[in-house]
């Protein structure tokens, strides 16, 4: 069986500075925890998660053409394989031109030995399973995010659910 590994609280980074001027302690606490969940490769909630994030990719790709004044923190979670592992990761910095992508790997890898947080890759959009990004106080895509909240500790998710946009 693949074991896939998610990793939730890199967010953060994408979070703060810019974007949340003055986040409220509880949020702050949540996010600043990196933690890493490990999933069953066949989990059907993560799986249809990964699917209505591939599927609404061009509605994503259109804000990230064209962001409005108060939309930042532009990201996109890929998959990145090792061996018998699979692990998912948050990026920043993401650049797109045509089909070539690329972006900097935001979170530190539990198995995976092939990145490290801060490195810059080239993304196959095949590889894409998720992004986000925020307009004003909102987070807005972030699908594994939504699929991962039953399984984190009540406050934390109750603060991530605060900063959830409805999803398109």
């Amino acid at each position: 069986m693949t074991r896939v590994f998610i990793a939730i609280g890199c967010i953060l980074t994408v979070a703060t500075g810019a974007v949340l001027s003055q986040p409220d302690v509880l949020f702050s606490t949540a996010l600043a925890k990196d933690k890493v969940i490990d999933y069953a490769g066949n989990d059907k909630a993560m799986n249809a998660a990964i699917a209505a994030a591939r599927k609404s990719l061009p509605a994503f790709w259109k804000r990230f053409a064209k962001p409005a004044k108060d939309e930042v923190g532009f990201s996109i979670k890929v998959r990145i394989s090792d061996g018998n592992f699979g692990e998912h990761f948050w990026t920043r910095d993401v650049e797109k031109n045509d089909d070539i992508i690329h972006a900097v790997i935001d979170n530190d890898p539990k198995n995976i030995k092939t990145v490290k947080k801060g490195q810059r890759i080239r993304v196959n959009s095949s590889d894409i399973t998720d992004w986000m990004y925020w307009r004003g106080q909102k987070m807005h895509g972030a699908y594994t995010l939504r699929a991962m909240l039953p399984r984190i500790p009540k406050s934390q998710a109750e603060a991530f659910r605060v900063r959830l946009a409805p999803l398109p």
